[in-house]
């Protein structure tokens, strides 16, 4: 809906289009704003919904290897394994 209305506010802009919605007495750059607004709120509710997702992956890989702390890590054991994902999974938290 952004996108579209962001197109809209474009062609009134050009001529094209009344300035104001018919029906409302809002012009389409409010609209615009509002649909932009709405998308930021969501994509900082996803954006923590993930780093939360994340941080439980983690606490839970981080249970898994403190149950393996007496044992040697090799290249083919679980605890090598573990300890890369524990290492991407820190790495995609940065990130996120």
């Amino acid at each position: 809906m952004y996108y579209l209305s962001d197109n809209i506010v474009w062609f009134a802009n050009m001529g094209f289009v009344n300035k104001t919605v018919p029906g409302f007495a809002m012009k389409w750059k409010q609209i615009k704003n509002l649909f932009s607004f709405t998308k930021t709120c969501l994509e900082i509710g996803i954006a923590a919904f993930t780093v939360y997702l994340k941080r439980i992956d983690e606490i839970k890989l981080r249970a898994q290897l403190r149950e393996h702390d007496d044992e040697v890590v090799t290249a083919e054991s679980a605890q090598y394994l573990m300890a890369r994902k524990l290492i991407l999974l820190r790495r995609e938290s940065r990130f996120n």
